[in-house]
């Protein structure tokens, strides 16, 4: 079972964050509050789900050296800041740097709702995304480099008939080593091996040795000396131009935002 997501509430003045930890927990929302930030940089959790919502004006460091402090060590968790004055190059600045919004005090506690809803729906489809990248990249790793090869020129549209040409094999071996590949990577169809490497960006940011990019060129048959025509485009290409490697950014793929039922009933 997925651990539930965490709201971390941080504030130097302790009644503040015992008055956000209340809101939260009426709606049914697991929370942690620290009054320091440089406790719960050192020991908070980088892997574990949820959000930040921070004051931005607190002595020992402010909200936005918090986020910066974060993101050096690889925590990309949704920031909810909020400000006591609307500096509007600080917002630009926390914008920038990835915080979900900011919120003037004083806040509205159902706006403070709906901007921790957004955040965890935003945790959740990042932690999704990597998920799936990370699924699909150990998959690529058990291929042997003729399958990753046969596995490049299927993506590209070639046919079993025009892969033999290409890499100088028997029909029914590249029929072989398909069928390995489409096995390993667990998928039934091309259109659903295109899906699960377009999402990810999985050809080019781990290409294989001797299949170098194609420009849309004829090549030469290396078994026959001539040359091997080459599709434009595998036709499912086509149906995924719009695919974002964002796994799950569209409403029906994400998953659920992770808020309490109360929450949802007043969506």
């Amino acid at each position: 079972m997925d651990p539930v997501p965490t709201i971390v509430v941080l504030d130097d003045e302790q009644s503040v964050v015992s008055a956000v930890e209340r809101l939260l927990h009426a709606e049914g929302l697991q929370t942690r509050g620290w009054t320091s930030a440089r406790a719960f940089l050192a020991e908070h959790d980088p892997a574990a789900p949820g959000c930040l919502v921070v004051d931005l004006i607190m002595p020992e460091m402010n909200g936005l050296e918090v986020q910066r402090q974060l993101a050096m060590q690889g925590d990309a968790r949704p920031v909810v800041i909020i400000t006591g004055r609307g500096d509007m190059s600080v917002v630009v600045e926390g914008m920038r740097a990835g915080a979900v919004t900011f919120l003037e005090k004083p806040v509205r506690g159902e706006v403070l709702l709906e901007a921790v809803g957004e955040a965890l729906e935003r945790d959740a489809i990042k932690r999704a995304v990597n998920a799936e990248r990370h699924r699909v990249n150990e998959m690529l790793k058990s291929l042997t480099a003729r399958e990753r090869q046969v596995l490049e020129l299927v993506a590209r549209g070639l046919l079993n008939k025009q892969i033999a040409g290409e890499l100088g094999l028997a029909e029914k071996t590249v029929k072989a080593h398909r069928g390995r590949v489409m096995r390993k990577m667990s998928v039934r169809s091309v259109v659903a091996l295109l899906r699960a490497l377009m999402r990810c960006d999985a050809l080019s940011s781990q290409p294989s040795e001797n299949v170098t990019p194609w420009s849309g060129q004829t090549s030469t048959s290396r078994s026959s000396g001539h040359p091997t025509p080459r599709p434009e485009r595998h036709e499912a290409f086509h149906q995924f131009d719009d695919v974002s490697c964002e796994y799950g950014a569209s409403p029906t793929r994400a998953r659920p935002l992770l808020q309490s039922p109360r929450l949802r009933e007043n969506s």
